[in-house]
């Protein structure tokens, strides 16, 4: 009896310091409306963001970074998101993105596109399943294995790729695993400057449409 109570305040414990460390630091912000879908050509907006897309919230508030909707200049729709980066620092702990989660089948390749246009900016480009959180314990063998067969794509993307002041679209595959179901879009700045984002498009492709590497 002893060790079931034990183990009863444990666990009710754990998920106590588990809400409470998650609520406390949260490095993003960004309203979200399932109802909306995943609103990549920015149209949907909420308190000046984006709905169901997330931000860096430190940086902003430290006023190292901030991002606004331009209504003079898109791809799709009327507007476009414009992110603008003060000052980067790599010792900063919470650096400039900018990401989203979507729902994708499992097992299933999808094209992902979208434009940018930038002055002076670079950025990490991520784009892979999201990951599971466990509390207690960790992955098993299987999803160890399917993660590995199924990596990220990590692509910097500087001013030999992004130009200066003008569009330009990119295009990649993914194929999600088999025990996830989900693709992270992410934007992760690695140096001052501006940038334009529109038109994102995640989508599902058959397989005799995927190439045989990305570009």
């Amino acid at each position: 009896m002893k060790v079931l109570l034990f183990r009863l305040l444990f666990l009710v414990t754990s998920i106590v310091i588990t809400l409470t460390v998650s609520s406390c630091v949260i490095p993003g912000l960004g309203p979200y409306d399932e109802a909306l879908g995943y609103n990549g050509d920015f149209e949907f907006v909420e308190s000046g963001l984006p709905v169901n897309w997330t931000v860096s919230r430190y940086p902003i508030k430290n006023g190292d970074m901030e991002a606004y909707l331009d209504t003079t200049d898109a791809v799709s729709g009327d507007q476009s998101l414009k992110i603008v980066v003060h000052r980067y620092k790599d010792t900063n702990r919470w650096k400039p993105f900018l990401f989203q989660v979507r729902d994708a089948e499992e097992g299933k390749t999808y094209a992902i596109s979208f434009w940018l246009k930038a002055q002076e900016c670079k950025i990490l480009l991520e784009i892979g399943y999201e990951g599971k959180y466990y509390p207690f314990g960790g992955q098993s063998e299987e999803e160890k294995q399917d993660y590995a067969a199924h990596p990220r794509i990590r692509e910097i993307l500087g001013e030999s790729e992004l130009g200066d002041s003008e569009w330009r679209q990119f295009q990649y595959y993914y194929t999600v695993p088999e025990t996830d179901g989900s693709i992270r879009f992410e934007l992760k700045f690695r140096q001052a400057g501006s940038l334009w984002i529109d038109d994102v498009r995640i989508e599902l492709v058959q397989t005799n449409e995927v190439p045989l590497t990305n570009p």
